[in-house]
């Protein structure tokens, strides 16, 4: 199976994707600002718009689904 980076993957969108990418066997890097309540696979804290962090949490993943968006409401 492949290695999926899911950026966003402590919000709604990405949280939901991540359980049917494990059923599916994938292996996971899930990226964001912010530290999920539970984590599945590996998890790489990042601000995307920093280009150096960017790139490291894309490091190794075959396949990118971007799901982060900006939320001007919440705190980081």
């Amino acid at each position: 199976m492949a290695k999926i980076c899911i950026t966003g993957s402590s919000g709604y969108l990405g949280s939901h994707i991540i359980p049917e990418l494990i059923k599916l066997g994938h292996d996971l890097i899930c990226v964001d600002m912010v530290k999920p309540e539970k984590s599945y696979g590996e998890f790489r804290l990042a601000d995307l718009v920093d280009e150096k962090q960017a790139k490291i949490a894309f490091d190794g993943a075959e396949i990118l689904i971007h799901c982060a968006s900006i939320h001007p409401w919440k705190q980081y």
